[in-house]
């Protein structure tokens, strides 16, 4: 082997080392929700959100879900997929929401827990042009926090999610 074949071995060694590097970031963004199993897909009307945003009455006080909300600011459809997390960090179940473009579509914690009561969080995979905010119902109507991750893939973490 001559300098010159050593010297285009390691050029081509090094371009595919950072080409790893640049795909590695998009793939762990993914790598929570590539299970194969996106979970239930919600078709829920936008609509419905202002009729769940009402507090509840009096005799309901004891009941409490999670609402997340997405927004797409694109011209473009999508697709966000979420994964609720309880409190020791396993998986209690997964949901997906299809966004049309320049709409807004919404999950609820339950939606994500198949109706059993869970406090964690959830982390949903979307394009970067989605934006996200939780809105806690219940006696009372409660902003919570939402945080956009960025990156070459978007993910949308929810620190607080309850759903009794």
């Amino acid at each position: 082997m001559n300098r010159e074949t050593r010297w285009n071995a390691g050029f081509l060694a090094a371009g595919a080392a950072l080409l790893a590097l640049a795909v590695a970031p998009s793939a762990a963004a993914e790598d929570m929700l590539d299970t194969g199993d996106a979970g239930i897909e919600i078709t829920r009307d936008a609509a419905d959100l202002a009729h769940r945003l009402r507090p509840l009455p009096p005799q309901d006080a004891d009941v409490a879900d999670t609402a997340l909300v997405f927004t797409n600011e694109s011209g473009s459809a999508a697709r966000v997929r979420c994964v609720g997390f309880n409190k020791n960090g396993r998986a209690v179940g997964r949901a997906w929401v299809a966004i049309p473009s320049l709409g807004l579509r919404y999950l609820l914690a339950s939606d994500l827990s198949y109706g059993r009561d869970f406090v964690g969080q959830v982390q949903c995979a979307a394009p970067v042009r989605i934006k996200g905010t939780a809105v806690l119902l219940g006696q009372n109507v409660t902003d919570l926090p939402a945080f956009q991750v960025r990156g070459t893939f978007g993910r949308l973490r929810f620190p607080v999610v309850a759903t009794y």
